[in-house]
């Protein structure tokens, strides 16, 4: 088991301090980046050899940034080492995120890619990071699936099956255009604002709704995310409606990832594993 200490950063998302070729740097931890990510000092301060590889990345703003790539050959994290990462090396400018919480340069990106071969990982209240990869696989929680290269979790909203993406990248939750269109009936509840959407390459402002309490039922956990932001604009086909931000992960307190089992689990896991095995004595709908 490898142990970490995470903390806030001043966008409000989950930063741990790792070192490459002596160089210690802020990493975020990033379910909802596809690949992870350097930006180009930080690819410089660690001695990376930096391709160019034509490759131009399109961030939540909708925003296309050009970017190189490179491999780092060992990335330490606690008693763990990944080998052979590849990483995006982009534009400083492109990661430098300017916010009401602040203007924070982001340094380096720990995503998906990197994130699935920890297999299992758990990060407390208190910012503590657990990496258990001898751990039995996870058998509560909700159900995690892929789209592409992002996990979405199988949830329920108001009483309706859906998926969010699992995105701890995220400071918050946020819903897409397909929940305007599929949870219509909510609508009175609504109000509108204008706001600026940050994300790889800037901002980008707009009006969106706001939806004042989101019950969120996730495996045997329940959470309500308060003043959830919806795009009014974007695919209203997608099944997919929004990102399960850490505004909503930290309601759990403890929450768990296993990309193993492919579970997400909110909250500890001895009372979820209760309920479980109620459910397999019950012949009930958790697969035992």
């Amino acid at each position: 088991m490898a142990r970490l200490r995470s903390y806030l950063n001043p966008l409000g998302t989950r930063t741990v301090d790792l070192t490459v070729r002596a160089v210690t740097l802020p990493w975020l931890i990033d379910t909802g980046a596809n690949i992870s990510a350097v930006s180009e000092s930080a690819a410089r301060r660690m001695n990376l050899a930096v391709r160019d590889a034509g490759y131009e990345v399109v961030g939540t703003t909708g925003r296309t940034t050009a970017t190189r790539i490179a491999v780092i050959d060992r990335l330490p994290l606690g008693g763990i080492t990944l080998r052979n990462l590849v990483a995006l090396v982009v534009p400083d400018a492109a990661l430098r995120i300017r916010s009401p919480r602040a203007d924070y340069q982001i340094a380096a990106i720990l995503g998906y890619p990197a994130l699935a071969q920890l297999g299992r990982f758990s990060i407390d209240p208190d910012g503590s990071v657990e990496i258990d990869r001898a751990a039995p696989p996870l058998r509560s929680g909700a159900r995690l699936y892929m789209n592409r290269l992002t996990p979405v979790a199988e949830v329920e909203i108001a009483g309706r099956g859906g998926l969010l993406s699992l995105d701890t990248g995220a400071n918050r939750t946020t819903l897409y255009a397909r929940y305007a269109a599929r949870f219509a009936d909510r609508a009175p509840r609504w109000s509108r604002k204008r706001e600026t959407a940050l994300g790889l390459g800037g901002g980008q402002a707009g009006e969106v709704l706001v939806e004042p309490d989101l019950t969120i039922k996730a495996g045997a956990a329940t959470i309500t995310d308060h003043d959830v932001t919806i795009a009014l604009d974007g695919d209203r086909t997608n099944p997919v409606l929004g990102n399960l931000g850490q505004s909503g992960l930290a309601l759990a307190g403890r929450y768990t990832v296993d990309f193993r089992s492919m579970r997400l689990l909110l909250g500890a896991e001895g009372a979820q594993r209760n309920e479980v095995d109620a459910s397999c004595r019950a012949g009930g709908p958790v697969r035992c």
